[in-house]
């Protein structure tokens, strides 16, 4: 007489361990994907006003709330130093709620000499991602 595990007990202990195993990576995944989509953000759009301002408008397309001004860095990838603005809501006022909520947009202004191409690099800190705006004045 043979002793062991019945292939029913053993088709459910396998089962089982897949269940474990494709939660332990769902979790993960979850984890992961929600830091890496929580705090994003596009560049709308972007233009010229007085002939020599530029305008970037950007979006929170992300699932959080995040204070621009601790999360994304702008660099004007031309010369390559940091520029330092000032958020602003799409209309030009000042932005006061501080923190961009989810599908919200706000603006920044940049100099940006007459008859040029500016371009500036748009980058969210917390997502790691790199977005390019170009303007044309």
């Amino acid at each position: 007489m043979k002793k062991g595990v019945t292939p029913i007990i053993a088709i459910i202990i396998l089962l089982l361990i897949t269940v474990a195993l494709a939660g332990a990576a769902w979790t993960y995944l979850q984890a992961y994907m929600g830091a890496l989509i929580g705090k994003s953000i596009e560049v709308t759009d972007a233009f010229c006003i007085n002939n020599n301002e530029a305008v970037v408008l950007i979006r929170n397309s992300g699932t959080q709330s995040f204070v621009p001004s601790d999360e994304i860095t702008v660099i004007n990838a031309t010369t390559g130093t940091v520029v330092s603005v000032t958020w602003s809501n799409p209309d030009g006022t000042a932005f006061g709620s501080g923190s961009l909520d989810p599908n919200q947009i706000v603006r920044f202004q940049a100099n940006c000499a007459p008859g040029r191409l500016c371009s500036y690099r748009v980058i969210s800190k917390t997502a790691g991602r790199s977005l390019r705006a170009l303007v044309q004045c």
